[in-house]
This record gives structure tokens, C-alpha cells and sequence, in this order.
């Protein structure tokens, strides 16, 4: 988990340099608050890397990913998603 992603414009390179720098590797799931966010647009052209909206999360996904990444803003209970 990410406190925040901080992007000054969507870039796919550092949207790599984010991912490098957490130690992901294999098939990572990022998970994201809005698709028009930099975070998103960053990363959704990145090899082994899936974007997917909180609302759109789902078991599948999770279980096909090595690693799932959220930020603070997209964790499900933050939002009220999970009771």
C-alpha cells in the first residue's frame, strides 16, 4: 500500500519508477479511486500491469496478481465500501 501516488502529469515511466520502487514484479493489480487519475493513466499501458477501479475490484483479479496495490484513497473500508 501507497499513502499516495504523486504525479506531476501521467507518465508511463514514472509510473514504472513507482512500481520498481515498491519491489513489485510478475503481474501487478493496481488499484485506483478514478480512472482519470495521473496514477491511472501512468500505469494502464505498462506491461504485466492491470488498473481496475475500487468499484470495479473483484476476486478474480486479485488472484490472478502477484502483487495488488492500493493507495490510501482506494482502500474499500476507507471509502465505506466493506462494513
Amino acid at each position: 500500500m501507497v499513502d499516495a501516488w504523486s504525479f506531476d502529469k501521467p507518465s508511463a515511466k514514472a509510473g514504472a519508477a513507482a512500481l520498481e520502487s515498491l519491489g513489485t514484479s510478475g503481474n501487478v493489480l493496481v488499484v485506483v479511486k478514478s480512472a482519470s487519475s495521473d496514477a491511472a493513466k501512468s500505469m494502464r499501458n505498462l506491461g504485466n500491469v492491470h488498473v481496475v477501479l475500487t468499484s470495479e475490484l473483484n476476486a478474480y483479479d486479485v488472484l490472478c496478481s502477484d502483487w495488488v496495490v492500493f493507495s490510501q484513497d482506494s482502500l474499500p473500508a476507507v471509502n465505506g465500501g466493506a462494513k
